[in-house]
């Protein structure tokens, strides 16, 4: 890798393999803040340095048994993913919401373990030789089902149901769900869920497909090639049709949901 290249040249193909940033690479490798931002560009473009950072990205993907295409695929699968499919938050049902005559409503096993209670404070009674208090009271309607959405007309939350974050079991997730998902950390305040990047994801895609037009740091705008960006356009969606049926057979979205 190093043939030809002048020491800080070295240095600069190796950080930039890091970073991705040509100007940043400059400044790793040496050269002053002031002139880092347009030097590091200029290496970019010198045959012998770009011809070095091929090689190394070559063999790093060998190494990781990958190719241009396979890299392509991840980036697109990250950037397409739908983030629901791991984490939401969402607006459920309070326990008034869908009782009868919005009366509060229990899981079968709270009405288990509150009629329990209930028989053994009725037995202390009639073994006190205090009067029977009869049996313990039926519950009309259905049993409480917080995956329901709030009920509009509910006197007690108006319509506003009780937030709820979700967190998926990570063993059940898509492909496109372990791609886009980078792991938890447990602290003080709960569970934190880290997402990959999106929209790095696709800017790599973009670039990656050529739908971009220029080198770093250009003007993208308006920049974008009709054949290639309905390309690019077809696999987003088409990638994204796919996360919504996903929602929709697990249950985490309907056709009306938006993110």
């Amino acid at each position: 890798m190093s043939r030809g290249l002048t020491p800080k040249q070295a240095v600069f193909v190796r950080e930039y393999l890091v970073c991705l940033n040509a100007s940043e690479a400059a400044r790793r490798a040496g050269y002053s803040v002031k002139t880092a931002t347009w030097i590091g560009p200029q290496l970019l473009a010198k045959t012998h340095v770009a011809a070095a950072i091929e090689e190394a990205q070559r063999a790093r993907l060998a190494r990781l048994d990958l190719d241009a295409d396979g890299l392509v695929k991840l980036w697109s699968t990250v950037a397409t993913a739908d983030p629901r499919e791991v984490v939401q938050y969402r607006r459920d049902s309070c326990r008034h919401c869908w009782g009868e005559g919005f009366n509060y409503q229990c899981t079968p096993a709270e009405f288990k373990r509150a009629q329990l209670v209930f028989e053994e404070r009725r037995a202390k009674i009639i073994a006190d030789g205090g009067a029977d208090v009869g049996e313990f009271p039926s519950v009309a309607g259905d049993w409480y089902d917080r995956r329901r959405r709030p009920n509009p007309e509910c006197p007690e939350c108006f319509g506003d149901g009780v937030g709820q974050v979700r967190i998926s079991d990570t063993r059940e997730l898509s492909e496109a769900g372990k791609a886009i998902f980078a792991g938890v950390k447990e602290g003080r305040d709960g569970i934190e869920v880290k997402l990959h990047d999106q929209q790095a994801a696709t800017e790599k895609l973009g670039r990656a497909l050529g739908v971009f037009r220029g080198g770093e740091g250009a003007d993208q705008s308006g920049a974008i090639t009709s054949e290639l960006a309905a390309r690019y356009v077809e696999l987003m969606e088409k990638s994204r049709a796919m996360q919504q049926r996903v929602l929709e057979e697990r249950g985490l979205a309907s056709d009306g949901d938006e993110a």
